[in-house]
């Protein structure tokens, strides 16, 4: 933790929150593009790394897509609590574009 905050520190929180918000604005175009439902708010004021969304099908189908996409190496969470249900997929500093399009190959690659 401690030398997460020291690279975080050194980058400079602005320049942190700039890549999350550009990751998190390519992964939601990613899975628009692939039709998916983005559960997480669009508006930019509650925007995070953090991005929920559905593959089609219920509860059961989205979890077993994140336990397929995490055998991948692609590494999401199946969420379900209080009726909100969905595949969450972070994106946070030290992520880079190439994580994001990997999460897409990996679902394109399970609908083929």
């Amino acid at each position: 933790m401690a030398a997460s905050a020291s690279l975080i520190n050194e980058v400079g929180v602005e320049r942190a929150e700039e890549v999350v918000l550009r990751l998190r604005k390519a992964l939601v175009e990613e899975l628009e593009d692939l039709r998916l439902e983005v559960l997480s708010p669009p508006e930019a004021r509650k925007a995070s790394g953090i991005v929920l969304f559905r593959v089609p099908g219920g509860l059961k189908e989205n979890y077993a897509v994140a336990m397929r996409l995490r055998s991948r190496g692609v590494m999401v969470s199946a969420r379900g609590a209080a009726g909100v249900w969905g595949i969450r997929a972070s994106v946070h500093f030290p992520n880079g574009e190439e994580d994001v399009e990997a999460l897409g190959e990996a679902l394109r690659g399970l609908r083929d």
